[in-house]
């Protein structure tokens, strides 16, 4: 039996025998922790179960344990990113408040979730078109993330508080700023998210705003 990435996938035959690794971590956090930074480095496609366990200094079968192959580490590590946004951009979009403050509370929290967690989720900038393919069940979640950020932009220029740019143009400028905080995180380890949420409606704001209907 072989996964996808073309590795025999072992039999579970229990929990395997804990090591004497000094780590507070749970062994599945283990995992995703340091393939996450292994996905940024070199890529999903460049990346092996046995360099994972390699990584973490254990055998192939103790990340089969917790992990069938590495589609299976990569669709948890996006589920972490999309369940939480996913959630919070339905509440965004219905919630009273003006486009902009909403927009700024969904940037801030979408941010959030991916640079201060304990993964180096750079790597999801990178998907192939291939690999997005693979893990279309995770990119339905993220859509409803970019139709919320797309429907406050639309109600932000609808009245005013945007400038008139079309919305598709306007979310790729706002994904833009979130995939620049996930490489800010890659490169440096820490992005502020607050910062990024201001810099994504201060893109928008018009400056010629005269209507107050938004409030």
């Amino acid at each position: 039996m072989t996964g996808t990435t073309g590795e025999p996938v072992a039999r579970r035959r229990g929990r395997p025998r804990a090591t004497a690794r000094a780590t507070d971590l749970e062994p599945r956090e283990e995992i995703l922790q340091h393939a996450a930074s292994l996905f940024s480095e070199q890529g999903v496609g460049a990346t092996r179960l046995g360099d994972i366990a390699a990584s973490i200094g254990v055998s192939s079968p103790a990340i089969y344990h917790w992990f069938e192959n590495i589609d299976a580490i990569v669709a948890a590590l996006l589920d972490y990113v999309v369940d939480e946004s996913a959630a919070f951009a339905t509440a965004a979009a219905t919630a009273p408040g003006t486009p902009s403050a909403r927009l700024h509370s969904l940037v801030r929290q979408h941010v959030e979730r991916l640079t201060n967690g304990p993964y180096d989720l750079w790597f999801v900038a990178g998907l192939s078109s291939a690999e997005s393919r693979r893990f279309a069940a995770v990119g339905r979640k993220a859509t409803q993330w970019r139709r919320a950020v797309a429907r406050l932009v639309a109600e932000g220029v609808d009245c005013g508080e945007f400038r008139p740019l079309d919305p598709s143009l306007a979310l790729a400028a706002v994904s833009g700023l979130v995939y620049g905080a996930l490489q800010l995180r890659h490169q440096h380890g820490t992005v502020d998210p607050e910062e990024v949420a201001r810099l994504a409606v201060s893109a928008l704001s018009n400056p010629a705003r005269r209507r107050t209907v938004c409030d």
